[in-house]
């Protein structure tokens, strides 16, 4: 995953899609399990997959479904092995709502637009 801009940069080159018509939805560990925020245009914050686009790509203007995956544990347990971990049984209902609720933004964005959708999606957790 930390180097998927050459596969993103490949895809969007075969399919001849404008990089601001896509969409990447990715982890983020500085949000709290089931927090969605959809962003456009914004560096990594850090995130090494996210970097990895924008570097092949040349641009940070696509979109972006970030999905809160921060625990309790985050400040005791090194970025590389915490996002590796399984989620504990006691955060399973909060996983699965934040799937759905991230498939819900997506859908939302598709039927209305980007802007609308973060304007739904940011603000409510």
């Amino acid at each position: 995953m930390n180097e998927s801009g050459t596969y993103v940069k490949n895809i969007i080159c075969d399919r001849n899609i404008k990089e601001t018509d896509l969409w990447i939805v990715h982890d983020d560990k500085d949000l709290p399990l089931g927090t969605i925020r959809i962003s456009i245009d914004r560096g990594s914050a850090g995130q090494k997959g996210v970097e990895s686009i924008i570097q092949a790509l040349g641009t940070a203007s696509f979109v972006r479904f970030r999905v809160g995956i921060a625990s309790g544990e985050l400040e005791t347990i090194p970025t590389e092995k915490f996002v590796l971990l399984r989620f504990r049984r006691t955060e399973a209902d909060r996983l699965r709502k934040s799937i759905h609720k991230t498939e819900d933004a997506i859908l939302f964005a598709l039927n209305h637009d980007i802007i609308q959708a973060m304007n739904q999606y940011n603000q409510s957790d």
